[in-house]
């Protein structure tokens, strides 16, 4: 049983019971907002589950952050009271209790659904590489080459050129197109396929390779690895698509952690400092539209804000939201009685084919109609808010449970029983578009996620995996192995 968890839930649990004790309405709502926290400290416990990067875990830190962290930031150091207009639209602080109680029996359905399935005894092996360094390198290669080309279209059809080279350092405020919910910059979705998901991919698997066979790496995968890594980068940042780049390096350091050496609490912390600084600039570096007014803005990191970056404004994970949700639905907007999670089905049709197709993503209808916005900057209610605003309740009970219940399996599946290195890419991948879907996107926007990293993972299995494996392949080290071989209980067993 890991201690430092143990200390964690005990300091949790008391802090949970004194703010209960002490009343009053605030306490009482920031009381519930830690007992998600709780609960899924609790299931850890009980898993004896020491890995830092298992669904439960991504879990913990989101429902931490995201209703708990939050919930203090609104009630208590929202001085000016700007998070308070963002992020709850101008309402009271008590309409965070509903949102509370919501997230908190999502909580419960979501871990019970986890809980359901038995975890095997089989501890993990990695054995066998994703396929030959010249495999992954050629993969690399094409896609850097794919990957500049639609990079040089989708920038020339969106007409941004011109303000890139003015010295806009971001585009995101440059067009409104390029915002995410806008119709016209959803239309481009295969391009972002080509021009980002697709050399992050490649990055994945030829990093992946390099690390399972790293005495046989040279200077080519090298030069391939540096390249696509940069263009991974290039157009999440012109676009100022924080996510993005937040997801390519909570992907690469999961796979460092499966593959080389588990990542420890401080190194985790660090790697959480460093991400919400990341967070912070990015934010200031969206208000910069051209060189003139670059000129006049100085980046500035500091706790406050930071702290308004990550928790004081309704992009990122967010219980506001959630309680606006509740709030309004069903009084001022009717359920949506699963209209919008049936859209994803035709996310993939292009809108040069259907001219009349719907916006996929539901996040516009909520900056619009819930928050009463007047622009195309929306909303994603998270996968709570989504399905309570279909079916209400019923729907966040068995949608929660199916979520609980799929990611034990496809940690099941692809980490504790045989682990190979292809799997652990195709877990990290899953594993992090669910954990970020539930409190800050929507049901399509994980689909269209799950199909973009999809389609090259499909793709690159159908053209290199086929017959590239030797029986006497040369096994591959893993830091559980000289545990396993001298009868020690691997560190990361779990019940």
């Amino acid at each position: 049983m890991n201690p430092i968890m143990v200390v964690v839930t005990f300091v949790t649990m008391a802090a949970t019971a004194v703010m209960a004790f002490i009343g009053g309405d605030d306490y009482m709502t920031l009381s519930l907002g830690l007992m998600p926290s709780l609960l899924c400290s609790l299931a850890i416990l009980y898993k004896r589950d020491n890995d830092l990067i298992s669904p439960l875990y991504m879990l913990l830190y989101m429902l931490f952050l995201g209703v708990f962290c939050k919930a203090l930031y609104l009630l208590f150091f929202d001085y000016d009271g700007d998070a308070q207009l963002i992020v709850l639209a101008g309402l009271d602080h008590g309409v965070l209790w509903d949102g509370g109680v919501l997230l908190l029996i999502a909580t419960v359905t979501g871990l019970c659904g986890y809980l359901m399935v038995r975890t095997p005894a089989r501890s993990p092996v990695n054995s066998k590489p994703i396929a030959s360094l010249a495999a992954t390198r050629v993969f690399a290669i094409a896609a850097f080459v794919i990957g500049s080309v639609v990079l040089y279209l989708f920038i020339k059809e969106l007409g941004i050129d011109e303000a890139i080279a003015e010295g806009a350092l971001s585009a995101k405020r440059v067009d409104e197109d390029t915002v995410g919910n806008a119709a016209r910059g959803a239309a481009f979705g295969y391009m972002r396929m080509g021009a980002q998901t697709l050399p992050q991919v490649a990055f994945f698997l030829h990093a992946t390779n390099m690390i399972a066979q790293k005495n046989q790496a040279s200077l080519f995968d090298w030069l391939a690895l540096v390249a696509v890594a940069f263009l991974s980068l290039i157009l999440p940042f012109l676009t100022s698509s924080r996510t993005e780049m937040i997801y390519l390096g909570i992907i690469l350091l999961s796979i460092w952690h499966y593959s080389v050496k588990r990542i420890s609490v401080l190194k985790g912390a660090a790697a959480v400092v460093v991400a919400l600084v990341f967070l912070t600039l990015m934010g200031q570096l969206r208000t910069m539209s051209s060189a003139a007014n670059a000129e006049d803005k100085e980046f500035s990191v500091s706790v406050e804000s930071i702290l308004k970056a990550t928790v004081g404004r309704a992009y990122f994970m967010d219980i506001g939201k959630t309680s606006v949700i509740v709030n309004a639905v069903p009084d001022r907007v009717d359920y949506l009685y699963g209209e919008s999670l049936v859209l994803f089905i035709v996310g993939p049709i292009p809108r040069s084919i259907w001219l009349e197709k719907p916006a996929v993503r539901i996040g516009l209808f909520v900056g619009q109609e819930i928050y009463g916005r007047d622009n195309a900057s929306g909303v994603p209610p998270g996968y709570v808010g989504e399905l309570y605003m279909n079916f209400g309740y019923p729907a966040v009970v068995i949608g929660m449970l199916l979520y609980g219940w799929v990611a034990a399996q496809a940690y099941n599946m692809l980490i504790l029983k045989e682990r190979t290195p292809l799997k652990v890419v195709i877990f990290c991948v899953i594993n992090m578009l669910m954990a970020f879907s539930l409190l800050t996107g929507d049901v399509t926007g994980m689909m269209s996620q799950l199909f973009r990293y999809g389609v090259p993972l499909l793709l690159f299995m159908l053209l290199f995996r086929r017959g590239h494996l030797r029986k006497n392949a040369r096994p591959v080290f893993h830091p559980q192995r000289r545990e396993m071989q001298s009868g020690i209980r691997p560190s990361g067993y779990h019940r």
